[in-house]
């Protein structure tokens, strides 16, 4: 007999996870929701995905815990949260309220420490259990029958920690973990582990020895040397910071399954508050009728009193097989695909100012199949162009494109099309058939103050996952130009995104939009104009 899903929702750092993995969005009433958006959509994910019976939520109590009391420099570094970070707080909890999910909070003890507890609980009851956090100290509490849901990029970059995944990330045992952070130490919440010892050596001395103790233990027939030498002095620090690490798991929480059992909730109610914090594209994910069984897309689209449009869910495909074309033969079959669809999504890769920068290279797609897209390497460094044996694209290919890119009889869909225009003017070429800005569609859909990038309004949307740019290109010290991109690299995520934009285009259409866009310097390219909207939209280029 299957084993029913007990799901241990960390609140507190989904929350924190979401507030710095979210763009900076805010509601209509510049009220900032990135972080409440973030968890709800994961939380929303669990249950589309795993279909848990039981469901609680912990959150960290106000107020110092146990660990603070037995090493005053736990956690001490840290700035104070963000006051944008804890106005969300009661957003999320309100979120889990109406979905009828019990919370505990217990003074004294950090919600990871209620999660080790009710797990424990869980497993003695004979239920699988499913931890859903965004910290990795709960890889300890992994056993046969928990598992860690956990985030590793952004919010919708998701992975499922069982025995076997533990194993192969530390090739250990996961209650093996914590003495790994006694050692290691963890600077995030100031644990100082044994200077000296890095994750390496750390792991190493775990795997031959195991815990901090046996380790400890036979500091006396270990070779003479730095780490021995670190280990014999810092042996106190060491067993001080496997406590810190140490979740608790036998406090006196109570496992009340049957407040736990997730059936019928106040659908509308629920619905009231996705509408009042502006959680539009998340209503059609609201499980139906119970939260054991997920909704299927609302038919047609809103349109709320604010006369904005809120658009229907369109899933798009999973994965994008993207073909990366370098030869003349190559681009000539790719533009008669395109040629015979009579659309297609452009994206193009250019060194910033887009007036001025060089075209690095460009994605293209249909718009009826996300699952297949190209890309087209104009102008990569040449350290980018070894990977995967790619080659700079030869001119009888970039020709093919750019006469792709001037044929009026091709409609182009973009997201900032104004953007495309600029990009290409500086190589002599004139982009006609402008037809879909998927930026004016972010502006009309929108209820925050800054307008979601592509890769948010296909997760909201789409319920697709692709990183922001800024992700891509990484930031500070590491952060590379455009043209410091692998071939392949850029070709996996370019060609993503434009593939992406056939789905959000249909998104469009569904709420009664004729998205067409007008421009003197792109030709046959009526007025952008939203006939669920009270204005008419143009954007004009340069």
């Amino acid at each position: 007999m299957p084993r029913e899903t007990l799901l241990l929702i960390d609140g507190h750092a989904l929350v924190y996870r979401a507030f710095f993995a979210m763009p900076a969005l805010s509601n209509s009433r510049g009220q900032m929701t990135n972080a409440a958006y973030g968890f709800t959509s994961m939380l929303l994910k669990v249950f589309a995905e795993h279909s848990p019976v039981y469901a609680i939520a912990a959150f960290d109590p106000k107020g110092p815990t146990f660990r603070h009391e037995e090493f005053a420099a736990y956690k001490a570094q840290r700035p104070p949260m963000p006051s944008e970070l804890v106005s969300q707080l009661p957003l999320s909890r309100a979120v889990v309220d109406v979905l009828g999910i019990p919370v505990v909070e217990l003074p004294g003890f950090e919600a990871d420490d209620v999660i080790g507890t009710l797990s424990r609980r869980g497993e003695e009851l004979g239920l699988d259990v499913l931890i859903l956090t965004g910290d990795l100290d709960a890889l300890q509490l992994v056993t046969e029958h928990t598992q860690v849901y956990a985030t590793r990029r952004g919010i919708t970059d998701t992975i499922v920690y069982d025995l076997e995944k533990v194993r192969e990330r530390y090739g250990f045992e996961p209650p093996l973990v914590v003495d790994f952070k006694a050692l290691q130490g963890d600077v995030s919440d100031n644990i100082p582990g044994v200077p000296g010892i890095g994750e390496k050596t750390a792991k190493s001395l775990v795997a031959e020895y195991g815990t901090v103790e046996s380790i400890l233990a036979a500091v006396p027939s270990m070779k003479p040397g730095r780490v021995s030498r670190a280990l014999e002095e810092h042996a106190g620090q060491a067993l001080v910071s496997k406590r810190m690490a140490t979740i608790v798991r036998d406090l006196d929480v109570p496992l009340d399954l049957e407040g736990a059992r997730l059936g019928e909730y106040d659908r509308e109610r629920a619905r009231d508050l996705f509408e009042e914090l502006e959680f539009r594209s998340l209503i059609p994910r609201l499980p139906g009728g119970g939260l054991g069984v997920p909704s299927g897309p609302l038919p047609g689209a809103m349109v709320p009193a604010t006369g904005q449009v809120s658009l229907p869910l369109v899933p798009a495909p999973s994965a994008t097989h993207v073909t990366v074309v370098t030869t003349g033969a190559q681009a000539h079959e790719m533009a008669d695909r395109l040629r015979a669809a009579g659309r297609m999504a452009v994206r193009t890769l250019v060194e910033e100012p887009a007036r001025r920068g060089a075209v690095v290279g460009v994605a293209l797609a249909t718009l009826d199949d996300a699952e297949r897209a190209w890309y087209v390497p104009v102008d990569h460094d040449p350290g980018a162009l070894g990977d995967a044996g790619q080659e700079r694209a030869d001119t009888s290919a970039v020709a093919a494109v750019t006469a792709l890119l001037a044929d009026p009889g091709v409609a182009k869909t973009a997201y900032d099309l104004k953007r495309e225009l600029l990009a290409w003017r500086g190589r002599g070429v004139r982009v006609a058939g402008c037809d879909t800005d998927l930026l004016l569609i972010a502006y009309l859909v929108n209820t925050r103050t800054r307008v979601p990038p592509l890769n948010i309004l296909a997760e909201e949307l789409c319920e697709a996952r692709l990183d922001g740019e800024e992700v891509l290109l990484g930031s500070g010290r590491t952060a590379r130009r455009p043209a410091q991109l692998g071939v392949q690299e850029a070709a996996s995520h370019f060609g993503r995104y434009a593939a992406l934009m056939g789905p959000l285009r249909t998104a469009g259409r569904c709420a009664g939009s004729t998205t067409r866009w007008s421009s003197p310097s792109c030709p046959s390219s009526p007025t952008w104009r939203c006939s669920a909207s009270p204005w008419t939209t143009a954007r004009s280029a340069p």
